[in-house]
């Protein structure tokens, strides 16, 4: 900057205001928020001939400040993005099924052997399902600004939709005979790997005419806030339910529920830094130990109860 300015360069050259540069020169505001926009719909159908449902749609958007990557625009490029929690469609049902057999029902009404028929009646399916799609992903590229805020990565040879398209969780098996997952083609990966030099690659590995992410390459650029979306979720709970009821104000229940029910195995897509070696790669699959003790794989439960 001394040999700029001497030649006549303006001594703000690269930094606004050059004297507070590696200074804690610090500006708090009330800028930030949330917005949540969603469309609600619940159907209900009331316990009747045994069967009773309820089930919900919800399409939703949710918006957070994010990192102001420039101090020239504050609510510029990327000021407002998805959320972590920015889920757009839910599903939920719920069910109550009798089954029609025993004293009152349609079948077995006219046992005359009372063990018989408490053995018969009394019996119900009840369920809970949940289908969502996955939650939002920030892409990164590790590359800061000078207000340390990430400059994010850019898309080459491919549009934001395209992107979203390909995104797919895949099985494959490494030379040692483990198995990986994966969310990102293979190509991209390699190709995204070359432009930021990890995992053994290096630009000269980098495929210019292929799709890929990378980081800012022109001065003054900042990449785009760009955001990955999920696999979908689903869940199935079921339960098989008998009441025997040994006085009019005295019921035994007997429970045997299966939590996820299928086993079905929801993943997570991994990191979101595009210059992380392990970018492209599923590493986790939901679990909730912290409130609700849901490993995430099925569970099955037997409970007993005396109702009074």
């Amino acid at each position: 900057m001394t040999r700029l300015t001497a030649a006549g360069y303006p001594a703000n050259l690269f930094i606004v205001n050059p004297t507070t540069g590696g200074s804690a020169v610090n500006l708090t505001t009330n800028n930030g928020g949330t917005t949540y926009n969603s469309l609600q719909v619940e159907v209900r159908r009331r316990l009747s001939a045994g069967l009773l449902v309820q089930g919900s749609y919800v399409w939703s958007h949710s918006l957070t400040t994010q990192n102001i990557s420039s101090l020239r625009d504050l609510g510029g490029d990327g000021y407002r993005a998805p959320s972590a929690f920015d889920l757009r469609h839910a599903f939920k049902l719920d069910w109550i099924y009798e089954l029609p057999f025993g004293k009152g029902r349609r079948y077995l009404s006219g046992l005359a052997n009372p063990v018989v028929r408490r053995v018969v009646e009394g019996w119900s399916i009840n369920g809970v399902a949940r289908v969502q799609s996955g939650p939002s992903l920030a892409l990164t590229s590790g590359r800061g600004t000078f207000n340390n805020s990430d400059s994010g990565p850019v898309l080459y040879n491919m549009t934001t939709s395209q992107f979203q398209d390909m995104i797919n969780v895949r099985k494959t098996t490494d030379a040692n005979g483990n198995g990986q997952l994966f969310w990102l083609p293979q190509s991209i990966i390699d190709n995204t790997n070359a432009a930021f030099e990890v995992n053994g690659k290096t630009l000269k590995d980098l495929d210019l005419s292929k799709p890929y992410i990378g980081p800012a390459t022109t001065p003054g650029q900042n990449g785009y806030q760009l955001y990955a979306y999920g696999p979908w979720f689903s869940k199935f709970d079921v339960s098989l339910v008998k009441r025997t009821r040994i006085h009019e104000r005295h019921e035994i229940e007997l429970r045997a529920q299966a939590l996820n029910v299928a086993n079905h195995t929801n993943f997570n897509l991994g990191t979101g830094a595009a210059s992380n070696a392990a970018f492209g790669q599923v590493t986790t699959a939901y679990r909730d130990i912290n409130t609700t003790s849901d490993p995430g794989s099925r569970i099955i439960e037997f409970v007993l109860r005396y109702n009074f």
